[in-house]
């Protein structure tokens, strides 16, 4: 039997866990809760990407802060795929919020923890999180075209702006 791949598994974690969510709230002893067990961990990564795809952004970055801290607090901090994966995800949902600077700012954070994980294990992560990030910085400066140097130039105006606003706040 071949395994459920793609949006329709994706979806059908993010009912699974909407399940286990929904049973927790109602009996605390009744399942693992999604920072407590790996099968939820893992549910509640899906269900982010599903989640985004549908369009919401709050429920995504919920997800995806279930996802990261059971890999936080069972790696004890150490650099992890589910780590980075769940740090892009609420980078996302920050995006579809409109927050640039801290969707940028996460999609950094992100990069940065994949790098420090074998390649072999992470290339298609960081080259999904680049384009993302790369996407979202020319898509916030209206250009639709794309170059290192364009990208560069760009982020620097977002960036700055947002530390501008930080200083003054």
């Amino acid at each position: 039997m071949q395994s459920l791949k793609g949006p329709a598994a994706d979806d059908m974690a993010s009912a699974m866990y909407d399940g286990l969510v929904s049973s927790v709230v109602q009996d605390p002893a009744s399942a693992p809760w999604p920072d407590a067990h790996w099968i939820a961990a893992k549910l509640a990564g899906s269900a982010a990407k599903a989640l985004l795809r549908k369009g919401d952004a709050a429920g995504a970055a919920v997800a995806a802060q279930f996802h990261s801290s059971y890999a936080r607090r069972v790696l004890l901090g150490a650099a992890s795929r589910a780590s980075a994966e769940a740090r892009g995800f609420e980078a996302a949902a920050a995006a579809k919020e409109g927050e640039v600077a801290t969707a940028i700012r996460y999609y950094d954070e992100a990069l940065a923890e994949a790098s420090l994980l074998p390649l072999t294990n992470v290339a298609t992560v960081i080259e999904e999180l680049q384009a993302a990030r790369d996407a979202l910085v020319l898509e916030q400066a209206g250009v639709e075209e794309r170059s290192t140097v364009t990208v560069m130039e760009k982020e620097e105006e977002i960036l700055g702006a947002w530390a501008a606003d930080r200083v003054t706040a």
